[in-house]
């Protein structure tokens, strides 16, 4: 199935890409047979590799990105390692079993501390701090479903509680997941694309790729391979097994420490409200605010178009501010940084609201 990156698609030009670590992408020529063939430079792409050739070292691995490595959501995104799953768990013990959901959720928890070790040795500009996920309430609604969710992982927080780590105003409580992490996440990617150099994977940018019968076609050239890992997720043609969800981010300068004592998130937590709309943020590792949700309308026949990605209107509601308790001062200084001189981290989809 080919990706559908348009040749004319603007380069991450995010927060997150300014100022990058060195990676050294020499070019060379295609190979004509790989035994692993892996079309898309993201997450999912390059932790495909790492995992193979940790399992395989002998392995022979290409990976075929279509623009530039963390070109898509995985250079652009929230930067939240989470441990956390969007289905109750609950809902999954009687879809899966105990034994099956169990092991699910201490999967994905041993993966942040995987992602932490893999960042310690290997990305540390990627500033990733494993101080848990903050998710409060402002009404009684919120408060029901996040009782919901307590577990051995999870634990509720009275509004004081709350309070002492995150100054938001009217939080009548909050689900606390001590197991989640904060990063950087285009220099985790980078870090991994420079690993991935060192244990002898090809990484081909600039290259088109599609799934061919016994290999690939990356610019024109077969490469044969015996496995093909499609790796472009939304990226791929439009089709009903993934569908394009956009979010945007906005993120402020660098805050002062005077005003970070006024709103909390001291260890770097990542922090969201309970409501219906998606939203989320974090205290990144250079101390701004960065801000993200959803919120644009889903394109009809999951098309990407990038005039949904850059609305002015959506870029003009940095509301998400209202909920932390900060002076008046401190307040305006923070939406001067968003609406004058904001930045944006990432390209799909809408900011958020805290309301």
């Amino acid at each position: 199935m080919d990706h559908i990156v348009k040749p004319g698609s603007k380069a991450n030009n995010s927060l997150w890409a300014e100022n990058p670590s060195e990676i050294n992408l020499k070019d060379t020529e295609l190979n004509n047979f790989v035994d692993v063939a892996i079309i898309g430079g993201g997450f999912s792409g390059l932790w495909s590799a790492y995992h193979l050739k940790k399992l395989s070292p002998s392995l022979s691995i290409a990976i075929f990105e279509a623009r530039e490595l963390g070109f898509g959501a995985s250079g652009r995104n929230g930067g939240w390692a989470s441990s956390d799953y969007p289905v109750y768990k609950s809902t999954l013990y009687k879809r899966h079993g105990k034994e099956r959901t169990d092991f699910l959720f201490a999967s994905l928890n041993n993966s942040i501390d995987e992602i932490g070790e893999f960042a310690r040795q290997h990305a540390e500009k990627t500033g990733f701090v494993k101080s848990g996920t903050i998710s409060f309430a402002r009404n009684e609604g919120q408060v029901q479903r996040l009782k919901a969710l307590i577990d051995d992982d999870h634990h509720w927080l009275s509004s004081s509680e709350v309070r002492a780590k995150l100054n938001v105003d009217g939080a009548l409580g909050a689900i606390f997941n001590p197991k989640c992490a904060t990063v950087q996440p285009y220099e985790l990617l980078i870090g991994l694309a420079r690993e991935l150099i060192k244990l002898g994977v090809k990484i081909y940018t600039n290259t088109w790729a599609s799934e061919a019968p016994s290999g690939v076609f990356a610019n024109s050239h077969f490469v044969r391979a015996d496995k093909v890992i499609r790796a472009t997720e939304v990226f791929s043609n439009p089709n009903r097994e993934f569908i394009p969800l956009y979010s945007l981010m906005v993120a402020t300068e660098p805050l002062s420490e005077a005003t970070w004592s006024q709103i909390g998130a001291l260890e770097r937590f990542t922090f969201s409200e309970a409501s219906h709309l998606i939203n989320y943020a974090q205290r990144t590792v250079d101390n701004r605010l960065a801000i993200g949700g959803r919120g644009a309308t889903y394109p009809l026949g999951s098309t990407l178009k990038e005039s949904k990605e850059m609305t002015s209107r959506v870029h003009k509601k940095p509301s998400c501010i209202g909920a932390l308790m900060v002076s008046n001062s401190q307040r305006r200084s923070i939406y001067a940084c968003l609406g004058r001189r904001s930045r944006n981290y990432s390209r799909l989809g809408t900011v958020c609201t805290f309301q």
